[in-house]
């Protein structure tokens, strides 16, 4: 966790998560905008802010689509590639 931001014991699998994600996704924005959530192959991150998200698309020598974008594995293009595709 980047250092300043409080822990959150957040789990996007949860069933109250899936029900309904937004009061999960309202707390991590205050206290966690950056989560890392380890209980999956390979680590599985949540960002809640804008300028966060932006950061990640436009650095892909560290947030590359390597892994895909989540748990499950979707069509190339777009978000879901690294340039020059």
């Amino acid at each position: 966790m980047p250092p300043g931001q409080d822990p959150v014991d957040y789990d996007p699998f949860g069933a109250g998560v899936r029900t309904d994600p937004f009061p999960a996704y309202a707390e991590l924005h205050d206290r966690c905008p950056v989560h890392r959530f380890d209980g999956f192959p390979h680590p599985l991150y949540t960002v809640s802010r804008y300028d966060d998200v932006v950061a990640m698309l436009t650095d892909v020598g560290t947030w590359s689509s390597r892994y895909s974008q989540g748990p499950q594995y979707s069509v190339s293009g777009c978000l879901f590639s690294d340039p020059p595709e």
